[in-house]
């Protein structure tokens, strides 16, 4: 067969990681995001259109909101596992919020 390269290279953004574990864990995460600090319940993290998308509840604007996890600003801190609390009567569908 002879050498096998790779027909392309994916770099994540440096956030999805501890976007993942906080999603998995079910753990608040905060970040900068457009020049502002948000703090947020994660509920999935979708790739679309070529680009990765948290879908989270904002627990400062109490909503849900879309993130584009590339527009994140420097890095991502993760709470303790089990903190991220979106409420009962909030129904998130993830896919009609990208």
């Amino acid at each position: 067969m002879g050498d096998v390269r790779p027909i392309a290279s994916l770099v994540p953004p440096a956030a999805l990681i501890e976007l993942f574990e906080a999603v998995r864990t079910h753990a608040t995460a905060a970040f900068a995001y457009r020049a502002e600090e948000r703090r947020v319940a994660p509920v999935g993290l979708w790739f679309r259109f070529g680009h990765w998308y948290l879908v989270a509840w904002d627990l400062d604007r109490a909503a849900v909101r879309t993130f584009r996890v590339d527009r994140i600003e420097g890095e991502v801190s993760r709470g303790e596992a089990g903190d991220a609390v979106v409420p009962d009567d909030v129904t998130v569908d993830v896919k009609a919020a990208l």
